[in-house]
């Protein structure tokens, strides 16, 4: 080499860039950038983020084999990338199982508050709206990852943020359901809830079995009324008022169980997502919101059927 070249070289190396890439511009610091661990095998969907995929794989193991027979190695080679890279989105396997939980409560907890708030002329409403929604989120649910609600390890400290969170759901199907219920009604707030949250949480047996079906969200949401009381005329009254309200309040695009979206102003478009016997979204379409828009749950009818003696 010659010496000047060797004096070139020395020099760049001595420069502030060469110790620091923060000083470089930005064009030179792409130059210079370190490249990254490349995968394992290329991604399936470049579309979703490395961490989605992490979440998705990881669902489906936990639901086939459980939390103890999951390890961190097995996601990685479900995603195609390298143990050590699973890590730097999460901390390990029990992080990852606390997010997916918490995406199978948290939409309805958010919409709750929402709906509390506005309803306090007409809890009924507000409980009819908060089934439906708490039921999609659930059907939404990556590989029904509810199922693993009762594990002994969801029971640790692990999941308290997680368990209270779920609580607080439960309670406000108390708050509503005592506040709703039919005069003379003999169940307690704390019962009121327990009942409700059950019934809504039904979704996560059908998926099981496989036997979701459309309209189930309104027959849920339904039965959800006629257990504090509500005879056919106030549940009828109660899924209108549910259905106006929630055209008002936006929520995140995605199916519904019940399989439609439809335009009625709202900027979205009509798809339809039937279910699958196995407890899946058969068609996979989102509706998309045009531009200056934001997508708004829209409500297929369904019929509630009159009880015993009620016409």
């Amino acid at each position: 080499m010659s010496r000047p070249a060797i004096i070139a070289d020395v020099a760049e190396a001595r420069s502030p860039g060469a110790r620091n890439p923060r000083a470089r511009g930005p064009a030179e610091a792409q130059q210079h950038r370190r490249a990254g661990r490349p995968r394992l095998r290329p991604a399936s969907n470049t579309a979703v983020q490395p961490r989605e995929e992490i979440l998705r794989a990881a669902a489906e193991l936990f639901a086939g084999q459980g939390l103890a027979a999951t390890t961190t190695r097995q996601i990685a080679e479900r995603v195609g990338i390298r143990q050590a890279s699973l890590y730097y989105y999460f901390s390990g396997k029990d992080e990852i199982l606390l997010e997916l939980l918490t995406q199978s409560v948290r939409p309805s907890l958010r919409v709750a508050a929402t709906l509390e708030a506005r309803c306090g002329d007409d809890p009924a409403a507000g409980l009819y709206a908060l089934a439906l929604i708490d039921v999609r989120t659930l059907t939404r649910a990556p590989h029904n990852i509810a199922t693993l609600y009762l594990l002994p390890e969801v029971q640790g400290e692990e999941f308290a943020s997680f368990r209270a969170e779920h609580a607080e759901l439960q309670a406000t199907y108390g708050r509503l359901g005592r506040a709703a219920a039919a005069p003379g009604g003999s169940l307690d707030e704390e019962l009121t809830a327990t009942l409700i949250m059950q019934l809504v949480e039904s979704v996560i047996q059908l998926r099981r079995l496989g036997e979701l079906r459309d309209g189930y969200a309104h027959e849920i949401a339904a039965s959800c009324l006629r257990l504090i009381g509500l005879h056919f005329p106030a549940v009828a009254r109660a899924r209108a008022a549910a259905e106006a309200l929630l055209l008002a309040i936006p929520v995140a695009p995605g199916p519904l169980p019940t399989g439609h979206f439809r335009d009625h102003g709202a900027g979205v478009e009509v798809v339809s997502s039937r279910v699958t016997g196995h407890g899946e979204a058969g068609d996979r379409r989102r509706p998309r919101a045009r531009a200056g828009t934001r997508p708004r749950l829209i409500l297929a009818p369904f019929p509630v059927p009159p009880g015993p003696g009620e016409t």
